[in-house]
């Protein structure tokens, strides 16, 4: 009598035991805080979260200033950008929504791109020289 007990008590342990284990390998992978959003991180020099739909998100928090140039640079956020040229509300919508980053530099490279906004609007900048200007930022 004894042993069965024990016997279904090691059991049930034993599917407890690997419930909770997928469970929290799915939480590892699922950010449930946002609707069941991937969060992924990929590391290295690439410092990118993807979601669900791919898009690239850049996470400049902890990086230097020149880490952050270099990483924007090098980016194909950066190429993304330049696609929606002359569209400049929807390269500030792409830049206020894919880079996360609590330092100056999005709020520099938003200044920027207002400033060539502003010179191609006058008619002091053509289009190739304001997508150059946007390739400089």
């Amino acid at each position: 009598m004894y042993k069965r007990i024990i016997f279904v008590g090691v059991i049930a342990f034993a599917i407890v035991s690997l419930v909770t284990i997928i469970v929290n390998e799915l939480t590892r992978k699922v950010d449930v805080s946002y609707g069941f959003h991937e969060k992924e991180l990929m590391r290295g020099d690439n410092n990118y979260i993807i979601d669900v739909n791919g898009k690239e998100v850049l996470q400049f928090q902890t990086l230097s200033m020149q880490e952050k140039k270099n990483l924007w640079n090098n980016s194909t956020l950066k190429d993304d950008m330049l696609t929606l040229f002359p569209n400049f509300s929807e390269i500030k919508y792409l830049i206020k929504n894919q880079i996360e980053d609590d330092g100056l530099f999005k709020q520099e490279l938003l200044n920027y791109i207002d400033s060539v906004r502003e010179e191609y609007i006058s008619g002091r900048l053509s289009s190739k020289q304001a997508k150059a200007s946007l390739l400089k930022s």
